[in-house]
């Protein structure tokens, strides 16, 4: 017997390769951030920002801004705390000319970069002291 399965992509939200994504909702609305590099399904706790003609890595990187962030966090409402489509659409995002969003994104992708490098290092630092300092304190 040969089984089916049907998929009705239409029911799911689906974030394109290159998009930020935010969590509008709960716990979590406003701090959890990402960039999606590749297509994504996603649930309806989470808003998409597609950049149609913009540097993508610049919404992600403003949606980090505490200028965005101060007007997000103003407009969070309701028991389980969260912002609706109609009031995110309010909240403005300065968009300068484009090589301008590209050399931002750029010199933040950088520091990103530069801070997850740190961190592993000092992970490995801190793993190796845990090995030595175990050789050294155990009989």
């Amino acid at each position: 017997m040969k089984r089916r399965i049907k998929l009705y992509w239409n029911n799911f939200k689906i974030a394109k390769s290159n998009t930020s994504l935010l969590c509008i909702e709960g716990g979590s609305a406003g701090r959890k951030i990402g960039f999606t590099n590749q297509d994504v399904c996603f649930g309806n706790k989470l808003c998409c920002f597609e950049a149609i003609e913009d540097e993508p890595k610049f919404i992600y990187f403003y949606l980090q801004s505490n200028d965005f962030l101060r007007e997000f966090n103003s407009n969070i409402q309701g028991l389980i705390g969260g912002v609706n489509k109609e009031n995110l659409r309010k909240i403005k995002i300065p968009i300068p000319p484009l090589d301008e969003q590209r050399r931002i994104a750029s010199a933040l992708s950088k520091i990103d970069a530069y801070l997850e490098n740190t961190i592993k290092l000092i992970e490995e630092k801190e793993r190796f002291k845990r090995g030595i300092a175990k050789k050294l304190l155990t009989c």
